[in-house]
């Protein structure tokens, strides 16, 4: 009979985490739990996927789901900042199912000590989940010896033991296909600003890992500093598979820098037109890793909008988030993404090292100066055991509890000298509405609307800034 196991990415979207903002917010695949889930069924492992954000399912809808299945192992992913909501499942399912439950995504990874002194955890994965959850499955139902299964954090009596860190996955092609059978792909939507709207949407990652310093980041905790690939023909064989199966023709990549290898891009990008692919498409990218001749290429391939994280207009404060980017550069990347007509989108952060209320509003006007045609003003968040955190519990900045309080665009999780927690979100705020409520903008904006589905999602997203302003 074969191993059963539930995969859940609990629900998690509400104005407490993000404000009124989440009006505009796209909902996506969760790719991790949809590898681990690919993998798991490779290895003839019954899966029941249960995406209850995507799909607006309660906890007791959800532990119905979960009862009928009757599995032998539930899997729960979270963020630092989703984990309340993940607690707070489990611990309905630890009430009625006496099944192990593991957790995994970025935050276990980063504190599986922490994770494991709630009752309701059994086992944490750190790092990539693939091989170990097989691992951990064959030991549950077999001779239960954890201590040897590489990424692995479990409870031993009353003590959480850390195994020894698993080795990363060096070709992402030896995986199979992330997981989409009984999946809500119709569910998916991507976010306001993108200009096609088109559904069915799908995120993919075409590869893992980060190469570059900035203090702030999680991905070279979950993924390394090494960055490894998919093929560019594997990429282009998992968008043809969803495009015939599903008829997806609006993506989302979500690797971290997408551009990080310029030869591959263009490879990909060839590929999608020598397979007549009619899709659209945006990427993240850094303000150092393109191009206009790049950008063309992308844009002729079906590339629509690239989001730099431009993070701060003082270059004193880029130096501190190490983040090897300057104003210079980013001012010449946008000149470039304009030439090759992309639709630019930037993120900033308020709140970094050195941060005064001059650099803050220094930040404001760059991001009117460079004028992209979407932002996103965050508050920067310390992450548990990344270089930030580190420097700012050392410092005392650190305002709430980790597991509790992270929000990054609603409630600051830190203070700073100078710049407390109550000014950070009324900066924040004030960002916002200086950016998107300029008359000049909003003409901009409404001029481009060509169908409902763009006037709906331009709508939402503008109701969640004005909401934000006035109510929180």
């Amino acid at each position: 009979m074969k191993p059963k196991v539930v995969l859940i990415n609990p629900r998690w979207r509400t104005s407490k985490l993000y404000g009124f903002k989440f009006l505009g917010h796209g909902i996506f695949m969760p790719l991790g739990l949809a590898y681990i889930a690919g993998y798991l069924d490779s290895k003839g492992i019954d899966v029941l996927f249960v995406d209850a954000e995507a799909e607006k399912l309660t906890d007791t809808d959800v532990l119905n789901k979960v009862r009928i299945f009757k599995p032998d192992v539930i899997g729960v992913t979270c963020a630092t900042s989703t984990f309340p909501y993940a607690l707070s499942l489990s611990t309905q399912l630890k009430q009625h199912l006496s099944v192990p439950i593991v957790f995994g995504g970025v935050h276990s990874t980063q504190s599986p000590k922490d994770v494991l002194k709630y009752g309701e955890i059994d086992f944490v994965i750190m790092g990539e989940g693939e091989i170990t959850f097989y691992e951990l499955i064959k030991e549950i139902l077999g001779e239960r010896n954890f201590k040897d299964v590489k990424g692995l954090a479990y409870k031993d009596k009353d003590d959480a033991h850390i195994n020894e860190p698993r080795e990363f996955i060096q070709d992402l092609d030896d995986l199979p296909m992330p997981f989409y059978k009984g999946v809500p792909i119709k569910k998916y939507k991507p976010y306001a600003y993108q200009p096609t709207q088109t559904l069915p949407f799908m995120t993919l990652f075409s590869s893992r890992g980060c190469p570059f310093n900035c203090i702030f980041c999680e991905t070279k905790v979950m993924c390394g500093k090494k960055v490894r690939f998919h093929s560019p023909q594997r990429v282009i064989d998992d968008i043809l598979y969803l495009n015939s199966e599903f008829g997806v023709r609006n993506f989302q990549f979500f690797d971290d820098t997408l551009t990080v290898n310029k030869k591959r891009v263009e490879k990909i990008c060839e590929l999608i037109k020598e397979n007549n692919l009619d899709i659209s498409w945006n990427c993240l990218s850094r303000v150092d890793t393109i191009n206009t001749d790049l950008l063309k290429k992308m844009n002729a391939a079906g590339c629509e909008l690239i989001a730099f994280g431009v993070e701060s207009g003082d270059d004193t404060i880029l130096k501190n988030i190490r983040k090897g980017c300057t104003t210079v550069q980013a001012e010449a990347a946008f000149k470039a993404a304009r030439e090759a007509n992309m639709v630019i989108r930037a993120f900033f952060m308020i709140g970094n090292p050195e941060e005064t209320k001059e650099t803050v509003l220094k930040t404001i006007q760059f991001s009117k100066y460079l004028d992209p045609d979407f932002v996103n003003f965050s508050i920067t968040t310390p992450f548990p055991n990344s270089e930030l955190w580190d420097l700012y519990e050392k410092a005392g900045y650190i305002k709430h509890d980790a597991h509790t309080d992270f929000t990054m665009f609603h409630k600051p999780a830190i203070n700073l000298p100078g710049l407390s927690s109550e000014e950070l979100s009324d900066f924040a705020k004030r960002a916002h509405s200086e950016f998107y409520l300029r008359p000049g903008y909003i003409l901009r904006r409404l001029k481009e609307i060509k169908n409902f589905g763009q006037f709906k999602a331009k709508f939402l997203a503008g109701a969640g800034i004005i909401l934000d302003e006035i109510i929180s």
